[in-house]
């Protein structure tokens, strides 16, 4: 872990229990490998370093890579020292729900409207409320979408912040 910071140490740390779990004794002394609870608090904030290690400028650490690797394909075995240690977990890619994707569709025509509605704010020079409907409409007739669907979309936005 050289080259890292004391936050990035503790990233790679996290990542290390998020992707290769830990392997805690038994009553026997033997150990037991162990994963952290899918959507656990402890679980998403291991995603979340992980996420800030993979979106770092530094090199990525070696074991973390290697873990990845192990993860996506179930042959390869994690090697450390002369030892080689199979991963017993497996990374799948899912098509999200279509519930979830209802609601990016909506996010989607909701910013076409929010750029409809700065066109016209820039050709009038003063906003008001019937732009936003006219920005509607138009998105609602360009995407051949109903009005609902569009205002649906606009709602969306200013629920996601945008004003």
């Amino acid at each position: 872990m050289t080259g890292y910071d004391v936050q990035e140490e503790n990233d790679v740390r996290l990542t290390y229990i998020l992707l290769g779990g830990c392997a805690p004794k038994d009553k026997k002394g033997l150990p037991v490998q162990k994963y952290l609870r899918a959507g656990s608090s402890e679980e998403l904030e291991c995603r979340r370093a992980l996420a800030r290690l993979l979106s770092s400028p530094k090199p990525l650490d070696s074991l973390v890579r290697q873990l990845l690797a192990g993860l996506f394909d179930p042959t390869f075995a994690v090697k450390i020292g002369r030892d080689k240690f199979p991963i017993d977990r497996q990374i799948r890619f899912t098509t999200a729900s279509r519930r979830s994707r209802e609601g990016q569709k909506r996010l989607q025509i909701g910013h076409e409207i929010a750029k409809a509605l700065e066109r016209l704010r820039q050709q009038a020079k003063k906003p008001n409320a019937r732009k936003v409907t006219a920005a509607v409409k138009a998105v609602a007739e360009a995407r051949g979408i109903s009005d609902g669907s569009a205002w649906n979309g606009w709602k969306e936005m200013r629920k996601r912040g945008w004003r």
